[in-house]
């Protein structure tokens, strides 16, 4: 290591800098991570610094840019170039370089430290008092802690060791026997050959690389099923009269909702709707937001969720990139959007089904065609859809279906808008694997107390909701259900929440 840093012209603290940034940088898949390390603060360019009593030492964040092409040795030379610059700030506060960077208060600067003891204190002790130095002291016991989840302490002497000191809320010991591994992995690699790229630099050891290859065998034959309705379909087949959607206190029956959508279906096909056209779907959470969503791609076209709540602006730039030919609306949502010359507008409260065939359409539908367009929030820019196949969903409930799991005998509380791509798991899981959706109304999904009551009374054994909603249901007093199966996603998930 030390011959690596002489060659390159660099420091012994710059090698262990640049292995630490390559790893934050293969775990997060990021080009671009920040980390703090620690400075001296004693510049010799400070007047009067060797008579200056006092603590100098300072943590900065150090950013660093993991180019995967990058040569091993220029790219070090280049994280040595960044921490020489940094030298001017180092009397900075934190609080202050966070006030002047891209990253807002609420956000810590980074959770990772790196700590190298370049002033080996034992070894100067030695060189002073001779070989037979001793402290008369029987017992020293330091306690070194940080308020980061992660420090990485190097002590270089004739070997240089590494002491990792962490957070036990954050990681296990197993996960830092690895990190640790792998950082002495990336160390070894970067030494045994400066000129390779980055991402030439292994950083599983062989055993790891046996074990991706056998997590990634995961190829799975679930038959001839080829497209979501199609699931629906041989379901309603199976469990004629079982209960598949609950909303308030309309109930139907897997027959009854099947012969529903291909009511539906028939007219959408009678308007031209057919493989890899886009419907709009601008309903409130209702038996009839299902029914249409199951008509929809039952004739291979694909539904575009607009969620009536959503700033009228956007739902206009929607429509209009999506190129809807039919937007499926009830009266009471009608003046909600202005519909385009080219859209088709059809109210489900109005529009009638009856003389249409409850027979299951025949279109031409396969795993390669749309199932819905979703749009992105737009938070980096405009608003993007999103194109998901039906083999991709078929995939995902299949998936589902098996780990954790959904049976006929659950009953899973969607409370999900439908403009959340997670709610194709909470409508369609159940109604292709024979249990019951109960599709909880907008204003039950947002109010702790009705929903705590909703899932009571529904006696839900499977509900999905972002941290946000389950925090809401804590803060409403609801204590919990020993019979629910609780799957979590959408955004951070908070320790004290889980």
């Amino acid at each position: 290591l030390r011959e690596t840093a002489r060659r390159g012209g660099i420091t012994l603290n710059t090698v262990v800098q640049g292995a630490w940034a390559l790893l934050l940088g293969r775990y997060s898949g990021e080009d671009d991570v920040v980390f703090g390390t620690t400075v001296a603060g004693r510049p010799p360019t400070l007047a009067g610094v060797e008579d200056m009593v006092g603590l100098f030492i300072n943590t900065l964040p150090l950013r660093v840019r993991v180019e995967a092409e990058a040569e091993v040795g220029e790219w070090l030379a280049e994280v040595q170039e960044r921490a020489v610059e940094m030298r001017q700030y180092e009397h900075c506060s934190l609080v202050e370089v966070q006030g002047w960077s891209e990253i807002g208060r609420e956000q810590s600067l980074f959770e990772s430290i790196v700590v190298f003891e370049n002033y080996p204190v034992d070894e100067a002790v030695k060189q002073r008092s001779g070989e037979s130095a001793a402290l008369n002291v029987d017992e020293v016991t330091v306690l070194d802690n940080t308020n980061y989840a992660l420090t990485i302490g190097v002590f270089p002497s004739r070997e240089m060791f590494v002491k990792l000191s962490y957070d036990r809320r954050r990681f296990d010991e197993e996960t830092i026997d690895r990190v640790g591994a792998q950082l002495e992995r990336l160390l070894s690699g970067m030494v045994a050959n400066p000129q390779q790229k980055l991402s030439e630099i292994p950083l599983l050891s062989e055993a790891e690389r046996e074990q991706m290859v056998e997590w990634n065998q995961t190829t799975v034959d679930y038959g001839p099923v080829n497209c979501v309705h199609e699931m629906f379909e041989q379901q309603a087949e199976r469990t004629p009269e079982a209960i598949a959607l609950v909303c308030e206190e309309q109930r139907l029956s897997y027959r009854e909702l099947n012969e529903r959508a291909n009511r539906v279906g028939q007219h959408l096909m009678s308007l031209g709707v057919g493989a890899e056209v886009r419907v709009g779907v601008l309903l409130e959470r209702s038996v009839e937001m299902v029914v249409a969503l199951l008509g929809i791609l039952k004739t291979g076209g694909a539904y575009v969720p607009l969620d009536p709540t959503y700033p009228r602006e956007r739902l206009q730039f929607m429509m209009a990139d999506a190129e809807l030919a039919v937007l499926l609306t009830q009266a009471s949502l009608r003046e909600v959007v202005d519909v385009p010359a080219q859209t088709r507008l059809l109210c489900v409260d109005e529009a009638q089904f009856a003389g249409y065939s409850r027979q299951n359409p025949e279109a031409a539908v396969s795993a390669d065609n749309l199932a819905y367009v979703i749009y992105t929030s737009g938070s980096t820019g405009t608003p993007k859809g999103v194109q998901i196949t039906h083999q991709s969903v078929v995939n995902f409930l299949h998936s589902m279906s098996r780990e954790p799991g959904l049976t006929e005998r659950d009953t899973l509380l969607s409370v999900t808008t439908l403009s959340f791509d997670i709610a194709a798991l909470e409508l369609f899981l159940p109604l292709t694997t024979g249990a019951r959706v109960v599709v909880a109304s907008r204003e039950v999904a947002i109010d702790g107390e009705q929903l705590s009551v909703t899932l009571a009374r529904s006696k839900a054994t499977t509900m999905q909701a972002t941290p946000a909603t389950w925090r809401m249901l804590l803060e409403s007093g609801w204590q919990g259900d020993q019979d629910l199966k609780m799957l979590c996603g959408g955004e951070a998930l908070p320790l004290e929440v889980a």
